[in-house]
């Protein structure tokens, strides 16, 4: 698949994308935690899918800098406009860029 026919791809999924429940929303829960656990060094942490910024937006009082990047225009505006965080910068991207 071409760089261009994924990133129209990811902008159709962002449509479709929930954030008040479902498995994500779970997901995010256990992410956080494990996450905590096991980064002792609290330096920088990059999230990689952030989607609207929920895992960044709960982590960023105990990291010194946040990477986010996902490939949706679309949940990184909505990221951006739900969190303020000094620590956190936003991304469009996708990985294989």
């Amino acid at each position: 698949m071409r760089i261009s026919e994924e990133k129209k791809r990811v902008e159709e999924f962002s449509r479709e994308f929930t954030r008040k429940s479902g498995f994500n929303v779970f997901m995010s829960r256990y992410r956080i935690k494990t996450i905590l656990e096991h980064c002792k060094n609290r330096g920088t942490l990059l999230d990689l899918g952030c989607s609207y910024g929920r895992i960044a937006k709960v982590l960023s009082p105990f990291f010194k800098k946040i990477v986010a990047v996902d490939g949706s225009k679309k949940l990184i505006n909505i990221a951006r406009k739900e969190n303020s965080a000094k620590n956190i910068s936003y991304h469009v991207s996708l990985i294989e860029e």
